[in-house]
């Protein structure tokens, strides 16, 4: 028989937190763009490139700016006893993990089974002494795993992802300006930022 292979998945956000819980204030988005405080008019695109900004930075670095639910889809449970979850931190909780059994009866797993580790720079997650994973029949993304993600307060963003958010507002102004070229080499520093992120370590 032909193995099948199901794609990777990432969590994907499904709370978005308010305005004022993005990284980077309208005065802050102002100063960024080279804009005077006291000019408003360019305010509601700032806003829509705040949060277009953050969102790149979180999907480019798997960095967490204001905290959120995730969920995450998957095909099977690992072969060893830990699972380790991918392009997200930092990971506060495990909401919950529901599956499709060998009926096709939806479950959800017990708490008590498994416990959330999140000493390293990927956290995972991992089974409790004496457990096994549970037996599927093998849908495709017929496991989902509800998770919390990021940092409690807009103060403990990390400062060098709120920076990568600042220089990714920068740019998406600059092609608004048409600064292509100059655009181009702020990119440049934005991707450097990107992989010193993602080598970080974050609790």
């Amino acid at each position: 028989m032909t193995a099948i292979c199901y794609p990777v998945t990432r969590p994907v956000r499904t709370t978005e937190p308010t305005f004022e819980q993005e990284p980077l204030t309208h005065s802050e988005a102002r100063r960024q763009c080279g804009i005077g405080e006291g000019v408003t008019y360019h305010d509601p695109d700032l806003r829509s490139w705040v949060i277009a900004a953050r969102r790149t930075v979180e999907k480019d670095t798997g960095l967490v700016g204001y905290t959120g639910s995730f969920t995450w889809k998957q095909t099977y449970f690992p072969d060893g006893d830990w699972w380790e979850l991918p392009d997200i931190r930092p990971v506060t909780s495990i909401t919950s993990i529901t599956y499709l059994d060998g009926d096709g009866t939806s479950q959800t797993w017990g708490a008590s089974n498994y416990a959330l580790h999140t000493s390293g720079v990927n956290q995972y997650i991992a089974l409790a002494y004496g457990q096994t994973w549970p037996t599927l029949r093998g849908d495709p993304n017929g496991i989902t795993v509800t998770l919390v993600a990021g940092h409690a307060t807009v103060l403990a963003i990390p400062e060098d992802f709120k920076d990568a958010v600042k220089l990714n507002l920068r740019i998406r102004w600059l092609l608004f300006q048409e600064n292509a070229q100059e655009a181009e080499r702020q990119q440049e520093g934005y991707d450097r930022m990107v992989r010193n992120l993602q080598r970080g370590s974050y609790p």
